[in-house]
């Protein structure tokens, strides 16, 4: 190949390496406020189960059946697959620990 060509393409990958890093930034800056989106819309439905303005037992049935890696579900205390145990109350799997709101300032 020629210098010259050789050149250009030196020029494309470093210009493709900058696209890269670009679109990780981006995606990267969607997936923060994706996430603080979340974290605000769970605040305010503990804010509203705390004060009486959400049903809470409506809310946790709709979230055991949502949540289905075992790790969240712990969180909930709701039967979890991997344990190896079925549990035959149903009240026990659907009475999870409802979540807690957080003092105010911290």
């Amino acid at each position: 190949m020629t210098k010259k060509l050789d050149k250009l393409l030196e020029q494309r990958e470093k210009i493709n390496a900058r696209i890269q890093k670009a679109r990780a930034r981006e995606t990267a800056q969607k997936r923060k406020e994706d996430t603080r989106r979340k974290i605000l819309l769970g605040a305010l439905m503990i804010e509203m189960m705390d004060k009486g303005e959400l049903d809470d037992g409506v809310i946790m049935k709709r979230l055991e059946g949502f949540l289905t890696r075992d790790i969240d579900r712990k969180l909930f205390d709701f039967a979890v697959q991997g344990d190896g145990k079925k549990e035959s109350n149903s009240t026990e799997t659907t009475q999870g620990k409802k979540p807690k709101s957080s003092p105010k300032g911290s």
